[in-house]
This record gives structure tokens, C-alpha cells and sequence, in this order.
């Protein structure tokens, strides 16, 4: 199976820090010597392990006002003026923490009681929360869209290693390396009858080899490209559906909470008042914010809508947003006992108010009726049942669920928990006030994958093939700015057709690295193709002042040779630590397994390379309208 060298690519990138908007033009400036072997825009951008980038993000002016670009502020879409003050944040004071009756010493370790950090910590929300773009159209969207960083990639690796000169200016001769390419390493390691060299890199002889792909780089005979929609995340306060969805009749308990790890989508929540302003009233006069990842606010499953493909609704509770006392890490999974608490007294009794009365006799009275019902120790008893609403229900759930969170108040002790005081005053659920949505929707690529003449054509018809998909979403009133705010992961695939042989695309990194430059992304991660310094995959957020205007927020390029083993879980490992110690019967069968899908099946197909932008909901047709222009100019 022969190499394809995928060169420039439509792809962004920036720096680590937030680059000041006020840089220079984009292009290579004049003051860069252009006898230096890396091009380089800013060499504050440097890092290990990284390539250059000639050029930074285009110029973005810096906004002189705000007003049309964020919701306006309303008194009442919060509760501003009460609550803990900033020095609350602290989940347990330290002044304290040797002598709190709540922790419990088990085995030389602290363990707290979920009720002394699960609480309102005083943070609320603004009407802009949730908007992670500025309103109006995309501006340069097409700009940072594919921007072509390096127009001239050098033909081999050999151009990134530099001439070494000695102290005294003679030029050093390198007698121990080896330049060769991929089919010449094999015959290599046939030759010396050692696999070692694959490993080590070096040669019997004791020579250190280059391996150059582009000596193996093919020119395919033709490109077919495709587009789809692969995500999509709502984040709302105001959540409506078309068609019927479901309510959890009780707690879903995972390991880990729905969204443990970053999915680049923010929240802006605004800090708890100062005791200043508490001792003068509680009238506000700093409103600081901050951005968060939704991966670091505490939420919880809340329900299904379901029309042949689950989608996921999952309930956010920002005032509770904290950092673990102990270990520091963000404590975003919900204790069962706080969530038995949300459903006792926040959901369900808002089902019952919404239902007639002729309906509600069918409804169960509260979880330990569902129990029973249910049918103890019976299989299935275990799982969460759903509560069918009809879509016009959903907006009645959460307006109970507010007064609910507003009026109601913890009365008395209860034999199945130990009640607990949220905060200082009494029992309350102010730790539940300020909640909001967010409906996700996940690896759909293949549902909506579209390929059709032009990429702009695929591009509209995979949107489309998204939209007929979920039918129970109400699409237009997702995209309206006082509703939330939509974000979609759209992905363009580029794959070789050669008839003759199948091929492998690569993405380059330093071609990679440049794109992303272009586009003024952040450095990123980068994946490199196992010890292949030049070749594999990045990914990067925007800054959010840039992409608050481009309304690009992150991008991702891999090479689709990883699909060939990868997990359905995303996970990287392909072994258990374990069980390679171990090297046990499954081991073996696990290995047999990997080496069969190489050997035998992969290489009967070519794999290309994929890009992949998460971007909000209006920029959608501006995608469309320049997607095929963009990537074809790139390549």
C-alpha cells in the first residue's frame, strides 16, 4: 500500500496565549530573513516539538463597542442581588478544615460529605451566558476557514535539517545518518534480519536513520470529497421540542459525569458579589465573569428525546461550580443524594403540576412508588425508566422546575438521607437555581455523510440530512440568539481514488502547523504518526476574541488510517496494561486481531484525511457558501 502525502490543507491555527488583535497584517513580514530554514511570523510562538508558523491570523480590529453584539442585560433573568459573596467560593474554609464535623477520616484519607460541597456557591447567570459568538453574521469566516500557511512546502524532510558549523566556522561533516525512505527501511530490516532498526531507528552499523515519506509520495489519479455534520450542542435555559421526548423517572449513577472532559464548548457565569456590596445593600457594582468549560460545571442526565436516534438533554447546575478541596480537580458528578433531592423535590412534583389529573393517576407517586412498580429485584428494575412528554411539556417542566427551585424548602430530616444544610440560613435548593440545558447530539458523520459534485452541494445536503434526521428539533428556534446558543461539528473528508493501488493520506505537519498559523488558532495538540516527526494529526481552539468574531471555535485534523483500529469509545489504548503484563490468552488474541486488521483487511482500502470545525449555527451558510472554493484553492 503506497503513501499519500497530504501537502496544504485547509486548516487554522494560533498561538497559546491570546495574541494581541492589534498584530500585523497577515503575510510574512519583511523583516524575516529568508535565509532562515523555518519561516517564522512570531518566535514567541515557539515550542518543543512544534514547527514555526511563517504567518499569523488574519487582523481582526478591536470592537469599539459592544452594543448589538450581546444580549442586553435583564434585572430578572437572575437572582444578582443575594446569595454567598466571593469569599464562599471556597468550598470548605481552611481555617476550618481540621475541625469540620462533616469530614470523615476513613484509612488516612478525608472524605467529604457531598452535601458540604454541593451547594450554591454564589455564581449566577447573564442573558449573554451562553453565547460562545458575537451576534450577527461570521466575520472572515472564509479567512480562517482554509487559509494556506506555506504555499511552497519543502519537497524533503533533508530541508529541515540545517548545515552544522564548529566553534571556529569549519562546516561538520555527519558520516552517522541515514536518508532513506519507507520501502527502503523494510528492505533494511529484511536485509539485516533484525526488526530492532523498525524500533530503534538505528542500524547495525550504529547509523541513525531519516525517514523521508515524501520519497514515498504518490500523486493520486483523482480526490473525492464529502462533507457532514458530525455534533451538534445546544446550550439553552428555554429547551422546546417538536416531537415527544423523555424525563428520567429517577437518577442515572455513572462513573463519571455525561461530559468528563472538555468539549470546547463555554459558558460565561458571573462571580458571586463582594462583601462590600453585601454590607451596602447587596446593589452590585462589579459584575465579573469568567468563561467555563461545560466540563467543569456539575450536571446530570436529564432526559432522552428519541425518534429512532437518542439524543442526549442534560441539566446544568452552575451555582454549584467548585473545585474539589481536596484533590483541586473540578467536581462535576452529581452525588446520588443530592440528585435523589433534585428529583424528590424539583422534577417530578413538576411533571405532576403539568399533567391533568386524568393523566396523573397513570404517573408514579414519587421514586419509591416507581420502585415498586417496577417490581424489586425483577430484571430491568435497575434501570432509570423515562416519563413520555409531549414536546410542548417541556417548556411547562422547566417553568415549574424555576418556581419549584424558587419557593421550596428542605423541611425536615428523612430516614433514607441525612439532610443536609446547603447554606447558611436554613435548608433550601438555592444550590439548583440557575440551571440551563444542553442537548447533544454525537458521532453522526455516517448518518449525514453527503458526496455530491461540489463540496458546497455536499455541505448543504449533509445540513439537510442532519435536519431530517432530528426531526424533533425545532431548528429555527435553536438558532435564535434569545434561545441559546447552536453549535455543529462540520467535517470534510478528502479521500485518494486510485484504481491502480490504495493509498494512505497523511496529513504534514509543518504544511498543519502553517494552516492553523494562518487562521490565528492556538498551538494545540499535536498527534504525531507514531515516531514520524513530520507527519499526523492537530487540534486547536480559536481565542475567544477571535472566534467570537469568526464564529469558528475549534478545529481537528486526523489522518482516517486511525479508523482502521479505532475504538468506539475513542479511547487511544488498544491493549489493557494488564493484560500485556500478564500476555495472556486474550493478549494474544487481541494482538492476532490488530495484526489481522493491518495485514489482511485495511490494506485492502485507501484512507485520506479529514478536517473537521466546530462553528455555531449561523455559520452554517457560510460554510456552504465557501467550503468547495476554500479547500480547492488549499489543495
Amino acid at each position: 500500500m503506497a503513501a499519500l502525502v497530504m501537502g496544504e490543507e485547509p486548516t487554522p491555527e494560533t498561538r497559546d496565549l491570546e495574541e494581541d488583535p492589534t498584530e500585523e497584517e497577515e503575510g510574512v513580514p519583511d523583516r524575516l530573513g529568508r535565509n532562515n530554514i523555518f519561516q517564522v511570523g512570531d518566535w514567541t510562538q515557539a515550542r518543543i516539538g512544534q514547527v514555526p508558523r511563517p504567518r499569523t491570523g488574519p487582523h481582526i480590529p478591536i470592537p469599539t463597542s459592544l452594543r448589538g453584539r450581546q444580549l442586553p442585560f435583564e434585572a430578572h433573568f437572575d437572582d444578582y442581588y443575594s446569595g454567598p459573596t466571593l469569599t464562599d467560593l471556597h468550598p470548605i474554609p481552611l481555617s476550618i478544615m481540621g475541625y469540620d464535623t462533616s469530614l470523615i477520616y476513613l484509612a488516612d484519607r478525608i472524605t467529604t460529605l457531598p452535601w458540604t460541597i454541593f451547594k450554591d456557591y454564589g455564581y449566577r447567570l447573564l442573558p449573554n451566558f451562553a453565547k460562545n459568538f458575537y451576534l450577527g453574521k461570521p466575520f472572515l469566516f472564509k479567512e480562517h476557514l482554509c487559509p494556506v500557511g506555506l504555499p511552497n512546502p519543502p519537497d524533503s524532510i533533508m530541508a529541515y535539517h540545517a548545515p552544522r558549523f564548529s566553534r571556529d566556522g569549519a562546516m561538520v561533516d555527519i558520516k552517522d545518518s541515514l536518508h532513506i525512505n519507507a520501502a527502503e527501511l523494510l528492505e533494511l530490516a529484511d536485509a539485516e534480519h533484525d526488526d530492532a532498526v523498525l524500533l530503534t531507528g538505528k542500524t547495525l552499523e550504529g547509523d541513525y536513520i531519516l525517514l523521508d515519506l515524501q520519497r514515498d509520495a504518490v500523486q493520486p489519479q483523482n480526490l473525492l470529497y464529502s462533507c457532514d455534520i458530525d455534533s451538534m450542542i445546544w446550550i439553552t435555559r428555554t429547551p422546546k421540542f417538536i416531537g415527544p421526548f423523555g424525563i428520567y423517572a429517577s437518577p442515572v449513577i455513572r462513573d463519571r459525569a455525561p461530559i468528563w472532559k472538555s468539549n470546547h464548548a463555554y459558558v460565561e457565569l458571573l462571580f458571586p458579589q463582594s462583601d462590600e456590596d453585601r454590607e451596602e445593600g447587596g446593589m452590585r457594582e462589579e459584575w465579573w465573569t469568567k468563561s467555563f468549560p461545560l466540563s467543569r460545571i456539575p450536571h446530570l442526565l436529564f432526559g432522552l428525546l428519541n425518534q429512532g436516534i437518542p439524543v442526549e438533554i442534560l441539566l446544568f447546575f452552575p451555582r454549584m461550580t467548585h473545585r474539589h478541596p481536596l484533590t483541586h480537580f473540578s467536581d462535576t458528578l452529581i452525588p446520588k443524594h443530592i440528585q435523589n433531592i433534585l428529583w424528590d423535590r424539583v422534577i417530578l412534583p413538576s411533571i405532576r403540576l403539568i399533567l391533568p389529573e386524568t393523566a396523573a393517576v397513570y404517573f408514579p407517586l414519587d421514586r419509591e412508588h416507581l420502585r415498586f412498580k417496577q417490581g424489586l429485584g425483577k430484571a430491568g428494575a435497575s434501570r432509570a425508566p423515562l416519563h413520555a412528554l409531549q414536546g410542548f411539556h417541556m417548556t411547562e417542566v422547566v417553568k415549574e422546575m424555576t418556581k419549584s427551585v424558587r419557593r421550596a424548602h428542605l423541611c425536615c430530616c428523612n430516614a433514607n438521607f441525612r439532610y443536609l444544610k446547603i447554606r447558611e440560613g436554613g435548608d433550601s435548593l438555592a444550590h439548583f437555581g440557575s440551571f440551563f440545558f444542553v442537548v447533544q447530539i454525537k458521532g453522526r458523520k455516517r448518518l449525514t455523510h453527503s458526496q455530491e459534485e461540489t463540496l458546497d452541494i455536499s455541505a448543504k445536503e449533509a445540513f439537510n440530512n442532519f435536519q431530517r434526521s432530528f426531526p424533533g428539533l425545532d431548528w429555527k428556534y435553536m438558532n435564535l440568539p434569545k434561545n441559546g446558543q447552536l453549535l455543529c461539528d462540520a467535517g470534510i473528508t478528502i479521500q485518494p481514488d486510485n484504481p491502480e493501488e490504495e493509498l494512505v493520506g497523511l496529513w504534514r505537519l509543518d504544511s498543519l502547523e502553517a494552516s492553523y498559523g494562518a487562521g490565528g488558532y492556538l498551538m494545540g495538540q499535536i498527534h504525531t504518526l507514531n515516531t514520524l516527526s513530520m507527519y499526523g494529526g492537530m487540534q486547536a481552539e480559536s481565542p475567544s476574541w477571535r472566534s467570537k468574531e469568526t464564529h469558528i471555535r475549534f478545529r481537528s485534523s486526523y489522518n482516517l488510517a486511525y479508523e482502521a483500529t479505532r475504538q468506539h469509545d475513542n479511547s487511544r489504548d488498544l491493549f489493557q496494561e494488564k493484560e500485556v503484563f500478564n500476555r495472556g490468552p486474550w493478549f494474544q488474541h487481541q494482538i492476532n486481531s490488530v495484526k489481522e486488521i493491518y495485514e489482511e483487511k485495511a490494506c485492502l482500502q485507501s484512507y485520506g484525511v479529514r478536517d473537521e470545525f466546530r462553528i455555531s449555527g449561523l455559520a452554517i451558510n457560510e460554510l456552504i457558501q465557501c467550503v468547495h472554493d476554500s479547500v480547492r484553492l488549499f489543495l
